[in-house]
């Protein structure tokens, strides 16, 4: 373990991005190691470049970095390399680490990777403050297997909180957004505990606290679970444009939608207010989600007399059965 704060003293106080990448280009082993910032504090919390990029060579080592509590300022977008784990000491804003994009932003403030194949990237127990600024919060394209974001805070981010067009990347669990955009395209990614405050301010958009996006690609096999928002008018909590659906549940505990076949996907979810198949073992009842498919597994008696019920395009919206 490197200890950050008895290199930035023997190197004359050097900031923290300073002091970590002399710690990563001096003597570091192939391998990579745990370097320990959490000592570090006050005016080296200001950083000039990133841990991996001073004055444009960058740095594509291994390493566990564990940051210090308090806010850090970034100038620029830092690019985490392939088997890199950045971890903070809490999401909370008030006690926890916080990197805070400067007032000039106008790039990512992280991005995982910077070629495909990237992979085994992580990120967590932190929050990126962008300051009102419609910049991206967490960028991925490039990163794949083992790469995770959890327990990360998005917070006065006004562009795209979390953007993801890697493949198998994820879990990218506990995140809580102050303010979120929408996300890019992505196969067989999962999103874990994703809350919104996506009420609706003087600054208008965003509304979304998950928006899957059709901008022309492909986008399947995506598992959004544990999803919440304040549920005001004129916000959803999940938005998908290629299926039309767009929720405004307080919570919704599962939005499942996999492979585009025959102009449609296929689809699940734990919302009442979006088509689904359910089962049960007597005859619904009620009022039912237009396309909604119902089958009845009990006895003939307790089903009607059939086993399959739909709900079809009436005014009544009530479930009929099917012959």
């Amino acid at each position: 373990m490197a200890d950050a704060q008895a290199y930035s003293a023997s190197q004359n106080g050097l900031n923290l991005c300073q002091t970590i990448y002399f710690i990563l280009t001096n003597g570091y082993p192939s391998g990579g190691k745990v370097i320990d910032a959490r000592g570090m504090g006050g005016s080296a919390l200001t950083c000039t470049g990133t841990p991996w990029n001073q004055g444009g060579t960058f740095v594509n080592v291994p390493s566990t970095i564990l940051l210090p509590a308090g806010t850090i300022v970034i100038p620029q977008t830092w690019v985490l390399p392939s088997k890199t784990h950045l971890i903070g000491q809490g999401d909370n804003i008030a006690a926890g680490t916080t990197l805070k994009a400067n007032t000039s932003f106008s790039s990512p403030m992280i991005q995982f990777g910077s070629v495909t194949g990237a992979s085994e990237i992580s990120v967590e127990n932190l929050v990126l403050d962008g300051q009102g600024q419609t910049i991206t919060g967490i960028l991925n394209q490039y990163a794949g297997d083992y790469t995770y974001v959890d327990h990360v805070g998005l917070y006065k981010i006004l562009g795209t909180g979390l953007s993801i067009s890697a493949t198998d990347s994820g879990p990218y669990s506990n995140i809580n957004f102050d303010s979120v955009g929408y996300g890019g395209d992505a196969k067989s990614n999962v999103l874990i505990n994703i809350l919104g405050d996506t009420m609706k301010h003087a600054i208008g958009p965003p509304i979304y606290t998950v928006h899957i996006a059709n901008q022309g690609y492909a986008v399947s096999d995506l598992t959004v679970i544990g999803a919440g928002n304040s549920a005001i008018s004129g916000t959803y909590t999940i938005a998908d444009d290629l299926t039309g659906i767009q929720l405004t549940d307080n919570t919704v505990g599962m939005y499942a939608l996999g492979k585009s076949r025959n102009g449609g996907y296929s689809l699940f979810t734990t919302s009442p207010h979006a088509p689904s198949w359910a089962s049960g073992t007597v005859q619904p009842t009620g009022t039912c989600t237009q396309g909604s498919i119902y089958s009845c597994t009990g006895s003939a008696t307790s089903c009607g007399s059939k086993a399959l019920w739909g709900c079809p395009v009436t005014s009544s919206g009530a479930w009929v059965p099917i012959s």
